[in-house]
């Protein structure tokens, strides 16, 4: 079994030709590839991260079993040689068994299982040109996929680019993408064939599930360099694949929700943990963070604020006008965000490469912690008589101390730190109310303006910020009086 480390870049119509060109120069191989994939009648593979598919490479068929990593960019794939058949071959399952990753097959089929009871879900076929290119130590294999996945009478269109690490360091994988992705307006996606001809399958409008946070991976020895690198890869993980669904086209709430809560990790670890040179990067997410905050504030307006105006018998104005700026698509899909994850998720994997040892990491690591802490307590503590922007920060450093202790989970007794993130949880839950009526009494104060019946949430609104200012300092002072997880 191999774990691949590829970075796919969508290719837009009006770029084809000239990716098609550029590979030229490099004087390709190029086959024709075309797969079936398979699931049972229950989708038990595609409900545990599964892909098995039978391919035919120029008429050799190969059987591949692929699986979830955990990351992004990285999949785990054990394949079979077939060799030149007569007639289409079928699925065997247990041509796999003697993988890890088979393993995970036949539990998830169950004893018993009987390989007729097989379904081809959908068809790709495509023609497929790739160059292996030498950088320094590391060589990748860039390939240009173009054609089609094809599902009963229902077909979508594939043009894509891939980056796949042959050997060496995943930097050089990275950095080829960058200037492809630059050159031709390209960008990264991690929505695969199979996950496509899946949707396509069921008649789905190409939306998948929204991807949360993920914990960093690393032994109580490591260095802070690595330390920082897999902050850094998981952060950016979340970031990549929920910008990927809204490049696609996906305007779902929940997707714009973690792409943002993606960011914010991103920006903490760069400024608690990797602590380089990013200004030009981190500019990039802050604009798009900001582009998309707006998409954000309308929909919790709509969809959490005007529920409680209702209740409260008070009328409830329609959308507020012109505040949702760039699309969400247009704004992923932009040159300086698009090289700025790119050229972060190179530092990533820099620093993810470092072995040495880490004695005083965690010394570090907890003193940050302590002065974080202590900066949200000061303020936190006489909550109710500061000023909104000093509230406002208040809810940053305590995000920023989340994640930051999440980030460095493996270095705390784990116990004391799911107890303790608990209580932050509340306090963090709190203040995210608070805010977002700040974010909507804003919204109705301008509505007001043209539409008297947003009168009622201004002052609907305006009392219920002093109870939840209560709320939000009894616990803040209730949280200064919990011992911290790393006494």
């Amino acid at each position: 079994m191999t774990t691949e480390f590829e970075l796919k870049l969508e290719v837009p119509q009006a770029q084809a030709q000239a990716v098609r060109v550029q590979l030229a120069r490099m004087r390709p191989k190029t086959e024709r590839l075309r797969a079936i994939y398979y699931d049972t009648p229950e989708r038990l593979l595609q409900r545990e991260g599964l892909v098995l598919r039978l391919r035919s490479e120029n008429g050799n068929w190969v059987q591949g079993l692929k699986g979830d990593s955990g990351r992004a960019l990285s999949r785990l794939e054990h394949e079979v040689e077939l060799g030149r058949l007569r007639g289409q071959p079928r699925p065997v399952a247990a041509r796999h068994e003697d993988s890890p990753l088979g393993e995970k097959l036949l539990r998830v089929l169950g004893r018993g299982f009987d390989d007729s009871a097989w379904e081809a879900m959908f068809e790709t076929d495509v023609e497929r040109a790739r160059a292996m290119v030498d950088e320094g130590a590391s060589s990748v294999e860039i390939a240009f996929d173009r054609g089609r996945i094809v599902s009963g009478r229902r077909k979508v269109e594939v043009s894509e680019i891939e980056f796949e690490l042959k050997r060496g360091e995943p930097a050089a994988a990275v950095q080829m993408a960058r200037q492809w992705c630059a050159q031709h307006r390209l960008w990264l996606s991690t929505i695969s064939k199979a996950q496509k001809g899946a949707q396509l399958a069921r008649c789905e409008g190409g939306v998948g599930a929204a991807a949360g946070a993920a914990g960093a991976e690393f032994g109580k020895h490591a260095s802070l360099r690595r330390i920082a690198g897999e902050a850094l890869a998981v952060s950016l993980d979340q970031v990549i694949r929920n910008a990927s669904e809204l490049a696609a086209g996906s305007k779902d709430d929940e997707h714009v929700h973690q792409m943002r809560v993606g960011i914010r990790r991103s920006r903490t670890a760069l400024r608690d943990l990797v602590r380089c040179d990013a200004a030009d990067e981190e500019q990039a997410l802050i604009r798009v963070f900001r582009e998309l905050g707006k998409h954000r504030d309308v929909s919790h307006v709509l969809q959490s604020i005007a529920p409680k105006l209702r209740e409260a018998g008070g009328p409830v104005p329609g959308e507020p006008e012109g505040k949702r700026g760039a699309s969400p698509a247009r704004s992923v899909r932009s040159q300086p965000f698009q090289d700025a994850v790119l050229s972060l998720l190179a530092k990533s994997c820099e620093l993810c490469a470092d072995q040495s040892s880490g004695r005083g990491a965690k010394a570090g690591i907890v003193r940050r912690l302590a002065k974080l802490h202590k900066k949200v307590l000061a303020d936190g503590c006489i909550f109710e008589r500061i000023p909104a922007d000093r509230q406002h920060r208040v809810r940053k450093r305590l995000k920023r101390f989340r994640y930051l202790a999440e980030f460095t989970a493996p270095l705390h007794d784990g116990g004391r730190l799911r107890a303790y993130l608990a209580k932050v949880k509340k306090v963090q839950d709190a203040l995210g109310e608070y805010i977002d009526e700040m974010t909507a009494l804003a919204h109705y104060r301008e509505k007001a303006q043209a539409d008297p019946r947003a009168l009622f949430a201004v002052g609907w609104l305006t009392a219920d910020r002093e109870r939840v200012a209560r709320e939000c300092g009894r616990l803040l002072r209730k949280l200064a009086k919990a011992e911290p997880f790393w006494s």
